[in-house]
């Protein structure tokens, strides 16, 4: 009986030392919670004051302390579920991300330092600016785990463009040093060249440009003879064939006037050129007039169709038939 007393009050003792136990662990839980918000509300504060965007690690701490919050009102109804441990995380983050973002902040700084320090007039630095302004973006965005790598890349970029520079600077140098060492040795020779080259555009300029000249007309009269035809062919269609309407007949023989009048406006200017030039009187050219049968509300004499060699008699009927109309009105 004594034996199970002394159990007994064993078994309680040991109870009690747990449960104090257990509360002071839960109380020194709670204090490293309360100790770590403060301590992160002190992070956020100094972030801030630096100039650093703070939403992530303010987002960071609402969570832990709403968590903190929860873990309390479990504690008010004497619950043992309590766990304030579960806080410490979201500390531990806010910690590492201020760490991170000053780290980041520094090594942009020492980055820009040498970019001034290295980079100089001629050198191509479109491809390192635009990582530069990616690394701001970077750290703008809160996104410091990336800062670093991009750092790295930039110094790396700065020092492929020297490089690239310094090589073609080189080959730049030893190509000029090259020509003028080739200009030198065969100046003779060149100024020679260069002698006989002049003399013979001063003596073949004139004739150059009489024959350009002659080119020009005559390429002026071909186009003006295959317009020509294009109204032969016209005239064909819409009075002999029916296959063209009036309306786009009147809209070609239009254009056609247009271009061979400004052919013939062209003409005479080209060939008062080339008399100058050959210091003879300009070749006159007469004018042909282009006779052009145009659809109705004109009357249309039936002697020019007699004048059409590409134009049967079912032309001349309906030129007849045509001045009649007119007449009529």
């Amino acid at each position: 009986m004594k034996r199970c007393l002394l159990y007994l009050v064993a078994f309680v003792l040991i109870f009690s030392i747990s449960f104090a136990s257990a509360e002071v662990n839960k109380t020194l839980d709670k204090q490293s919670a309360e100790r770590c918000m403060n301590s992160s509300i002190l992070l956020i504060n100094e972030m801030n004051s630096s100039g650093f965007n703070v939403q992530r690690v303010n987002d960071l701490l609402k969570q832990g302390q709403s968590l903190y919050e929860a873990q309390l009102l479990i504690e008010e109804k004497r619950s043992l579920n309590y766990d304030f441990l579960i806080v410490l995380p979201y500390c531990e983050d806010i910690q590492k991300i201020r760490n991170l973002a000053f780290s980041s902040k520094e090594n942009l700084n020492v980055l820009i330092k040498f970019y001034n320090s290295s980079v100089f007039s001629g050198l191509d630095t479109v491809i390192i600016d635009q990582t530069m302004e990616e690394i701001k973006k970077e750290i703008e965005s809160e996104r410091y785990e990336n800062v670093d790598a991009l750092v790295s890349k930039c110094y790396e970029q700065i020092n492929s463009a020297i490089a690239s520079y310094s090589k073609l600077n080189a080959l730049y140098s030893s190509a000029s040093s090259g020509i003028l060492r080739f200009f030198y040795v065969n100046r003779i020779l060149l100024i020679t060249i260069l002698v006989i080259c002049l003399i013979f555009f001063i003596f073949y300029y004139k004739k150059m440009k009489i024959y350009l000249l002659k080119i020009k007309i005559k390429k002026l009269e071909l186009r003006k003879s295959t317009i020509k035809g294009l109204i032969m062919k016209s005239q064909k269609e819409f009075f002999e064939k029916g296959s063209l309407s009036e309306g786009n007949y009147n809209i070609r023989i239009k254009k056609f006037g247009e271009l061979i009048l400004d052919i013939d406006r062209q003409i005479p200017l080209l060939n008062e050129a080339l008399g100058r030039l050959i210091k003879k009187k300009p070749l006159i050219i007469k004018k042909e007039t282009t006779n052009v049968l145009i659809a109705p509300k004109r009357v249309i004499p039936a002697v020019v169709a007699k004048k059409l060699p590409s134009v049967n008699k079912n032309i001349k009927k309906k030129a007849h038939h045509l001045n009649k109309k007119s007449h009529r009105r």
